[in-house]
């Protein structure tokens, strides 16, 4: 099926300055390694270079856990342009992040003759001539036909803390200000906290993330927000690393469900609560997969050079890439380490097939050795007993 014949739905990432909005972006975007390294920028180049408030990511074509079929994300990211913590510049952000019209302005969009990440050259990109800027897309020339937002994603800082100093609290206070308009809205809502890794290299993601839990839940009740509207729109929390690839994967599956319980008003009716709607993945136990592909798919590289790569003279990397790169085991393992991963792995097959060359040459010169001593003794014994 065609992307034109295909259910879309439109998503708005919005959050304050330096929560992660961008890499989620990314790693919704480009599921491999390398695409998501080589997009990385920083938020000074892409001040200076894209100028529009809103940037298009661009679509990920998506097809249910449960197959039935396949589904369009736009992803677009709500940017802070200004870095200013002023208040004033915080609620224009505000009314923007939360409107459900997605206006562009064409003027704004530049043309430049540069390759995107679809390989094509400039009517779909927003590129600049330094190549540290991520691979923006231009928005699609239809999309105007239909630039409604169907679903927020509301990003939080994990890592910002848990505890009530002022500036802990003053973040926590921000991000309930965005989350609150955008409630009123009646779209839904997923809230991703990032930068899990952190944390959890500090031994605090469970704690850190039910205490956040806790604090939303809790600052609903506290709000002006009627019983109804907190029970229908309460949105479910999902923990994620966009560094470490951490749930990225099941943001689509919410967020099908979340559209598709929102266009059915039956289905709102009767829903209780949009949280119970899923059995959200945990953080820990989506890491701890992870970590068992990923020895996986390290034994399984490593037995494929032990099996075809027996000489470490007559093959390069050049050469091994081009010939094996279709194989479904090289192109998974890239996908997930990188292809400078995959050629450091394969230089040191290569260099345990030289120690082991050469390894097996003393051997051999020893043995020799050991041979002549042998007759040598062997000799001396016969003479010996010919003396006697």
């Amino acid at each position: 099926m065609s992307k034109k014949d295909l259910t879309s739905y439109t998503i708005s990432v919005v959050g304050l300055n330096g929560v992660g909005k961008s890499s989620l972006c990314k790693r919704l975007i480009y599921s491999h390694l390398d695409d998501y390294i080589n997009s990385i920028t920083t938020l000074t180049n892409r001040k200076e270079l894209v100028q529009n408030s809103c940037s298009y990511w661009g679509n990920v074509k998506y097809r249910r856990q449960d197959d039935k079929y396949e589904v369009l994300f736009h992803f677009i990211e709500q940017t802070e342009l200004n870095d200013s913590s002023g208040g004033d510049n915080h609620e224009i952000y505000i009314k923007r992040a939360s409107t459900v019209t997605i206006k562009v302005d064409e003027k704004l969009i530049t043309s430049n003759n540069i390759v995107s990440s679809s390989g094509e050259y400039g009517d779909d990109s927003m590129l600049s001539n330094n190549v540290s800027h991520p691979l923006l897309k231009r928005f699609p020339r239809d999309f105007k036909v239909k630039n409604q937002v169907d679903a927020f994603i509301c990003v939080y800082d994990i890592s910002s803390g848990d505890d009530l100093s002022s500036s802990q609290q003053s973040q926590f206070d921000s991000f309930l200000s965005l989350l609150i308009p955008l409630l009123k809205t009646k779209r839904p809502i997923l809230i991703v906290t990032t930068k899990n890794d952190i944390v959890y290299s500090h031994n605090q993601q469970i704690e850190l993330s039910s205490k956040f839990e806790q604090r939303v839940r809790n600052s609903f009740i506290s709000t002006t927000l009627s019983t109804t509207d907190i029970q229908l729109h309460l949105p479910p929390i999902l923990h994620t690393s966009s560094q470490q690839n951490i749930n990225i994967q099941s943001i689509y599956e919410i967020l099908v469900k979340l559209c598709e319980q929102s266009s059915s008003i039956s289905t709102r009716k009767l829903s209780s609560n949009t949280s119970s709607l899923f059995q959200l993945p945990s953080y820990i136990e989506n890491l701890k997969q992870k970590e068992k592909l990923e020895q996986t798919l390290i034994d399984d590289y490593r037995q494929l050079l032990i099996r075809h790569v027996l000489d470490f003279r007559d093959t390069t990397w050049s050469q091994f890439y081009q010939k094996w790169h279709q194989h479904i085991g090289i192109e998974r393992f890239i996908q997930i380490f990188g292809k400078k991963h995959a050629e450091i792995i394969f230089n040191e097959h290569l260099g345990n097939l030289e120690q082991f060359d050469i390894n097996a040459l003393k051997q051999k010169i020893i043995d020799q050795r050991l041979i002549k001593i042998i007759h040598l003794l062997t000799n001396e014994k016969n003479l010996l007993s010919l003396n006697r």
